[in-house]
């Protein structure tokens, strides 16, 4: 049961990552020339922290504290993008 959450939340961040990767042009309305790096790094970032997941789902089955440490990477990682687009939104 733990792997089945564990391959949703890699599957999760990896769509946040595409999805970061597909829109680095007009993100959420804020301009192209303002968000495109920062859309290009943390998309490519979130697709690494994905497979890093899938990897150690692999290698440790359903042993959590490997795929923990990455959820968390992904968490701060998903929480530092938030503060960056309301910062470059509210400018």
């Amino acid at each position: 049961m733990i792997i089945l959450v564990e391959i949703l939340f890699a599957l999760l961040i990896a769509g946040i990552g595409a999805l970061l990767l597909k829109n680095q042009h007009g993100f959420l309305g804020i301009p192209a020339a303002s968000i495109q790096k920062t859309a290009l790094y943390f998309g490519i970032w979130l697709l690494v922290l994905a497979l890093l997941m899938l990897v150690c789902i692999l290698i440790w089955g359903s042993a959590p504290w490997p795929v923990t440490g990455i959820l968390i990477l992904a968490m701060g990682s998903t929480m530092l993008l938030g503060i960056i687009v309301s910062q470059k939104m509210f400018r």
